[in-house]
């Protein structure tokens, strides 16, 4: 027996058979080398050998049929498993969970820079990381670079641009530029500023703001208050100062002179001068100015333009000359936060009657439950030209 080239025989069978054609061996006796099959024996004549005979079994690329549907199906599940991965991304984009905290605060009338280049820094430490999203049917057998997530960018950029944008308004605002805020878009929350800057008119910027000073550590609404008081001031300061104008171009009626004598006196007679006229007392509003002492937005140009207004009104006068006072104590026995809450009790039936119920003296009462009667002494040197109202001056002191 001779197995051929592409088989071998089993240990199991003897080398010979008693057939010519080998029928008395079993078809298994022969083990074909992998991809050929087995199909029987073919006798050669010279040397009386059976010689195993094999033919190539057909290769499974070789129907095309299969293979077509193969590629289709690979194709098909390739493209299903793509589009499910695509939609749960698309479905699922992530938002930091500060985002809310984020876009709360920059709609809010805060707005204090320190805090907003702290969520700034906070966002810019999410930025998404890169990703192979959206990899087309072209893709899937090449190679692709890996990119940001769009949906889940977007989100975190469009923030980013918001707090830039928030920023550069807190900056306008800092420097007071009035003329670029009317100009700004605002939120609901927002619509107080925006309000208060729209009165200011274009003659008006630049004692508004000497009158403002610093204002970086003050919210939206605590710079509107202000703004509003200043106009309201300066509004009645300008009625007084017409009614005064008024008052002096205002001639006394006189009888018209005789147009055929002249009245020479004699020279024993003195000629006497006319009775000098009584000045004209201006009017104010007792009430609103007792108001504007009872509030929290005392300031030393507004308490210096009232003293003038109020004249000989001596109870008025005391009071506003005793808050002028808050910018100069220094803690010593007669000029300190204690010194000055006790004058308004002892005084509480005359002179400081207005300031009984005031912030100024719910401000006075706080600071004096401290064990230090003349805790903060007063105002660091620095501090002065910042610190305009008593809003201001409490925050600092309390």
């Amino acid at each position: 027996l001779d197995t051929g080239e592409h088989g071998t025989i089993s240990p199991l069978y003897t080398g010979y058979s008693n057939s010519s054609s080998g029928n008395d061996l079993d078809i298994n006796c022969i083990k074909p080398n992998k991809g050929y099959s087995f199909i029987g024996w073919k006798l050669n004549n010279e040397n009386d050998t059976l010689i195993a005979q094999y033919t190539k079994k057909p290769s499974f690329f070789n129907k095309p049929i299969i293979v077509a549907s193969l590629v289709v199906g690979a194709i098909i599940l390739s493209f299903g498993i793509w589009a499910l991965i695509s939609l749960m991304k698309s479905d699922n984009v992530k938002q930091p969970s500060d985002t809310y905290e984020i876009k709360t605060y920059l709609e809010g009338d805060s707005l204090l820079i320190k805090k907003i280049n702290s969520l700034k820094s906070n966002w810019e430490n999410q930025k998404p990381e890169l990703s192979e999203k959206g990899r087309r049917i072209l893709d899937i057998f090449g190679g692709r670079v890996k990119q940001n997530d769009s949906a889940s960018y977007k989100v975190w950029e469009n923030l980013l641009q918001s707090i830039h944008s928030v920023i550069a308004k807190r900056e306008l605002i800092n420097n007071l530029k009035f003329e670029d805020l009317k100009t700004q878009l605002y939120s609901p929350k927002q619509e107080v500023f925006r309000k208060a800057v729209e009165k200011i008119d274009s003659t008006q910027y630049e004692d508004v703001r000497k009158q403002l000073g610093n204002v970086s550590d003050l919210t939206l609404n605590q710079i509107a208050d202000s703004i509003d008081s200043f106009l309201a001031l300066n509004e009645k300061i300008k009625e007084h100062k017409e009614e005064v104008k008024a008052v002096i171009e205002k001639k006394p009626e006189t009888s018209k002179p005789q147009e055929s004598k002249i009245l020479i006196p004699p020279k024993s007679e003195k000629t006497t001068n006319p009775p000098a006229q009584k000045p004209q007392v201006l009017k104010y509003n007792t009430d609103e100015i007792i108001e504007y002492l009872n509030g929290s937005d005392l300031r030393v140009d507004s308490l210096q333009k009232y003293k003038e207004i109020v004249g000989n009104n001596k109870n008025l006068k005391a009071s506003i000359e005793l808050c002028l006072k808050l910018w100069s104590l220094d803690g010593t026995s007669k000029n300190s936060y204690f010194w000055m809450n006790n004058q308004i009790d002892e005084n509480i039936n005359s002179q400081y009657s207005s300031l009984t119920s005031s912030k100024l003296k719910n401000f006075l009462n706080n600071i004096c439950k401290k064990d230090n009667p003349t805790y903060f002494k007063g105002l660091p040197q620095s501090d002065k030209n910042k610190i305009k109202t008593l809003t201001q001056l409490r925050e600092k002191a309390e």
